[in-house]
């Protein structure tokens, strides 16, 4: 849905006008999570604790095709690496990075 600065604490909204979104899925029986960008596609594994808020994503990786606001899917991708909290409210997700930038989705 959207990104927010870590340093600026800015907002920037995914492109309106994209045809396809960007979506991630965690797998409750693998502890794998697999990303599908606007062209390219990718996996890691992940950690959490149901408990807390703790997530630690590993070995975030992704095909590097180029297309339109393929800038979204870097955000994205570097984001994940440096994952540490997450908050679930209805059906928005919240990741909470030391990267650059905070990833916010919501499930569609």
């Amino acid at each position: 849905s959207y990104i927010q600065d870590n340093e600026t604490n800015a907002i920037s909204y995914y492109p309106s006008d994209e045809q396809k979104k960007i979506t991630i899925v965690f797998s409750s029986t693998k502890n794998e999570i697999t990303f599908e960008g606007i062209c390219n596609t990718g996996t890691g594994s992940y950690t959490y604790s149901s408990s807390g808020d703790d997530l630690k994503i590993a070995s975030f990786a992704a095909t590097k095709i180029a297309c339109k606001d393929v800038e979204w899917e870097g955000y994205t991708i570097q984001s994940m690496n440096e994952a540490f909290s997450y908050s679930l409210n209805g059906n928005s997700l919240s990741i909470f990075t030391n990267g650059a930038y905070n990833l916010f989705f919501t499930a569609e």
